[in-house]
Parts: structure tokens; C-alpha cells; sequence
């Protein structure tokens, strides 16, 4: 019978131990705006540093089954403030969160309509347009053609445009 007790005593600590680590909590609630109180969506609901996570439905409903041992649950959404959230080792629990909006509202917002004209004064880039420009304005086609030979006379053109069939005379 010494054998029987130490395989009961052995079983009952394997059985107590695996019941330890099976141990769960479900949590579920509604995340809402607090100014408005409606259920904001998106929110990212987490544990465990984010062992655990879930995001709210479109009616800021969310659900989420965690270790018993993690303690609290963080609530996070763009434009608002996080929130941490602890709870208990009860097997089912209800949360409901108000997340408090970031938005901020202005005092006083003041709008100049003054313009301020553009002046092409003390700008090089203009100052060197200036001188470009009429520099090639006097370029004539005369200049943008090499000089022809008497071996090209008969030959046709198609540089700068010209299409074959232009006789060109030498000079």
C-alpha cells in the first residue's frame, strides 16, 4: 500500500499543478469617449505587456481571456489618453472604460489676410535668366549647324528638326 500512497500524492500534484496553470480570467466590457459617452472602436486592449491583446468592436465592445496573474489591463487609442485598468482573479469580470479625449480647444485663433508680394529683386537665378535668354534669342539657325562641306552637299538633314529631302549648298 506505500506504493499506492506515493502515485496518489504524485497525481494529486501533477493534477494541482496543471490546474494552476490553467487558471484563467474572462474579461469583457465597453470602452467609450468620456466627454460624449459614445463606444469608440479600435481601441487596443492589452495585458502582459502585450502578451495578451484585442482590439473594440464598432460598438466599443471588446473580450479577452488572460493569465489570472497579470494584474491589470491597458486601454490605448489614437487621439486619446491610455488608460491602465487592474482586475481581479475572479473567472469572469466586466469592465467598462471611459477613455479621456486628447483634443485640446483654442482660445483664440487670430488670421492675417496680408500678403506679402513676391519681387524678383536679389534673386540670381532671375539675374542669370536675364542674361541667358537674349544671348540665345541671337543665336541664329546659321550657328547651331556645323559648317557644311562640299562632301555633305547632296546629303539630307535630319539634326535640329529638318526632315531628308533638304539639299544643303556648301560654302
Amino acid at each position: 500500500m506505500p506504493g499506492h500512497t506515493y502515485k496518489l500524492v504524485l497525481l494529486l500534484f501533477i493534477l494541482s499543478q496543471t490546474g494552476l496553470q490553467a487558471q484563467s480570467v474572462n474579461i469583457y466590457g465597453i470602452v467609450q469617449d468620456s466627454a460624449t459617452q459614445l463606444p469608440i472602436s479600435n481601441v487596443k486592449v492589452s495585458a502582459g505587456n502585450g502578451r495578451y491583446t484585442t482590439l473594440t468592436d464598432a460598438e466599443g465592445k471588446y473580450s479577452l481571456r488572460i493569465g489570472s496573474n497579470i494584474g491589470s489591463l491597458q486601454f490605448s487609442a489614437e487621439g486619446f489618453f491610455t488608460h491602465i485598468r487592474p482586475y481581479t482573479n475572479a473567472y469572469l469580470q466586466e469592465i467598462n472604460v471611459l477613455l479621456a479625449s486628447r483634443d485640446r480647444q483654442l482660445a483664440t485663433v487670430e488670421v492675417n489676410s496680408k500678403r506679402i508680394r513676391y519681387s524678383n529683386r536679389s534673386n540670381p537665378a532671375v539675374e542669370l535668366i536675364k542674361q541667358v535668354v537674349p544671348t540665345v534669342m541671337r543665336m541664329t539657325l546659321a550657328h547651331m549647324l556645323p559648317p557644311v562641306t562640299a562632301s555633305m552637299k547632296n546629303c539630307a538633314c535630319i539634326w535640329m528638326g529638318f526632315h531628308a529631302g533638304y539639299r544643303i549648298k556648301a560654302r
